[in-house]
């Protein structure tokens, strides 16, 4: 579903509802596979979530979601996994 977005009274973009989101952020502690693995699978639980990569060197998870995410929620699972989201 397309739907107008009011950016500038002279222009109308329009937003392709369905198209998924990423979301990037960075977790702290990660160090390996495992860690990964566990940020992965509570992440993965929040709805909307369609895919989630996680870099364990740089500590970047990027969650793709067909809704926008709830960074408090993301925090939530991450802290579940035990790590902690720092952005």
């Amino acid at each position: 579903m397309r739907s107008p977005v009011w950016s500038n009274p002279d222009r109308l973009a329009i937003v392709d509802e369905e198209a998924p989101m990423e979301h990037t952020y960075i977790v702290k502690g990660m160090t390996c596979q495992h860690c990964a693995s566990a940020v992965t699978e509570e992440i993965s639980e929040l709805s909307g979530v369609t895919a989630v990569d996680v870099d364990v060197a740089s500590g970047r998870v990027v969650v793709t979601s067909d809704v926008p995410m709830d960074t408090i929620a993301v925090a939530a699972a991450v802290a579940e996994a035990g790590y902690e989201l720092v952005q």
